[in-house]
């Protein structure tokens, strides 16, 4: 049976462990350019995409025919997009594509029972031969679609966090893709009030709210921030008043700033730190409020930490995978690349714990290892002082994260060694980890208590 879906919620449903899954669609959308004019290498990045794909059916002869059959006929709707429970897409990404270039809001979906691990992620493109620039021009498309077709969330910042503004977009920055920053600066009491009621007007919000809000921020200077950002899967949910779609993630974002942040001004009131609209709907309304005002755009070094250590250590450690022949899962990561994820400190290396049957595939010694230059294989037993082995860390999923694949210590173990080592450099370490739980980072008191326990009885 088909049912009729948001082609902007299908298109940001493809992601999956904070990764793009689905490069492809755009590679598509950028040869659909080509087709219109509007650049002169879409149709090799997609005839390269296909030959490494090994699929021939999809020639660019035969798009171009597609094509022209969606500008005679327009977009057929019996044919539709096979999606997983999950709704990533199984087979239909040139229909996304095209759904996305004509701005079709809504297109027919079949939904098949099972779960998929289908990945055409800009790793896969690195892995296929694609070089710097092409991966560069796919990625800039990809966060062209999110812009021009609306497929991004607006935060707006009031007025009592402002000397805050900057920290708190880095701190978006640090996990999200942030698109733009502008700040406006309002005349008077008047023109204040009416934009903050123009930002609501779409939302489900009481009329009273919105004048408590107005009345708590008078006395601050008539100044907020619109950040715009694209969060990922935004994981939307049915809202219980009105049965509209409410992004998960975003409810997420909200709780986490204004907690942290309202401890830091004088009378607090309930939301008087961020505004985020609860669906692209809302993040259209939000922009077309602002267009009448004038802004300064905000020009601020929001470097994603996660895509800083993946553009420094990623392709080296695809290489070393397969020169030792190595899987993802015959290893974790630890160390000092989880602090520079957790935007910590900057790390100087890659350390990994191999397993042991793999591992002596490599090297015979028990010790520490180099085996390019920045990827170095750690000591055997580098959480025992945790009671957990090497082969349980990797395979253990409490005990790691994973990012595209890759799977890394999870930072409370990394603190735990810390703890347990107290070497010199650790010391500086240990401090910031604890001052960034006190901040807000999310901490695992269960897997902590477990250790502690595990290492007390073992000491017993």
């Amino acid at each position: 049976m088909c049912i009729s879906y948001d082609t902007k919620t299908l298109f940001s449903r493809q992601y999956g462990q904070g990764m793009f899954n689905r490069m492809d669609t755009v590679v598509r959308y950028l040869a659909i350019e080509e087709y219109y004019g509007k650049n002169d290498y879409g149709f090799n990045l997609y005839k390269k995409m296909q030959k490494v794909r090994g699929q021939n059916l999809h020639n660019i002869e035969r798009f171009s025919e597609l094509i022209k059959s969606i500008e005679k006929h327009g977009f057929y709707r019996e044919s539709s997009i096979l999606v997983d429970l999950n709704m990533q897409l199984i087979d239909g990404s040139h229909r996304l594509a095209y759904a996305l270039y004509f701005n079709e809001e809504r297109i027919p979906i079949r939904i098949q029972p099972q779960l998929t691990n289908i990945k055409y992620d800009i790793e896969w493109f690195r892995s296929a031969g694609f070089n710097d620039q092409e991966i560069n021009i796919i990625c800039e498309k990809q966060k062209d679609i999110i812009q021009k077709k609306g497929i991004y969330f607006v935060a707006t910042l009031w007025p009592p966090v402002q000397e805050y503004f900057d920290d708190i977009t880095k701190e978006l920055g640090q996990e999200y893709i942030i698109l733009s920053v502008k700040d406006y600066t309002f005349q008077n009491d008047q023109e204040f009030a009416a934009t903050i009621k123009g930002l609501y007007a779409v939302d489900d919000i009481e009329d009273w709210k919105i004048d408590k809000k107005i009345e708590y921020m008078r006395d601050y200077d008539k100044k907020i921030r619109v950040i715009t950002f694209d969060i990922g899967d935004p994981e939307f949910r049915a809202k219980t008043r009105n049965n509209k779609p409410i992004s998960m993630e975003v409810e997420r974002i909200k709780k986490k700033y204004r907690e942290k942040y309202s401890k830091k001004i004088d009378n607090y009131f309930y939301n008087i730190i961020m505004h985020i609209g609860d669906n692209y709907e809302h993040s259209e309304h939000m922009m077309k409020t602002m267009k009448k005002f004038n802004y300064n755009e905000i020009k601020i070094s929001v470097e994603n930490k996660r895509d800083s250590w993946m553009t420094k250590y990623l392709s080296e450690l695809e290489e070393v995978t397969k020169k030792y022949n190595l899987s993802k899962s015959d290893f974790c990561i630890v160390g000092s690349s989880i602090l520079e994820l957790k935007n910590i400190r900057k790390s100087n290396d890659v350390d990994i714990v191999v397993a042991y049957a793999k591992r002596r595939e490599i090297t015979d010694t028990n010790r520490a290892c180099k085996i390019s230059k920045n990827v170095e294989i750690v000591g055997r037993g580098w959480a025992a002082c945790l009671c957990i082995d090497d082969e349980e860390l990797i395979t253990n999923s409490k005990y790691h994260f994973e990012i595209n694949g890759f799977k890394f210590v999870k930072l409370e173990l990394l603190y735990l060694k810390k703890l347990n080592m107290k070497r010199e450099k650790d010391i500086e370490d240990i401090r910031m980890i604890e001052e960034c739980f006190r901040n807000g980072l999310e901490w695992d008191h269960s897997i902590i208590q477990e250790i502690v326990d595990k290492v007390e009885a073992k000491q017993k």
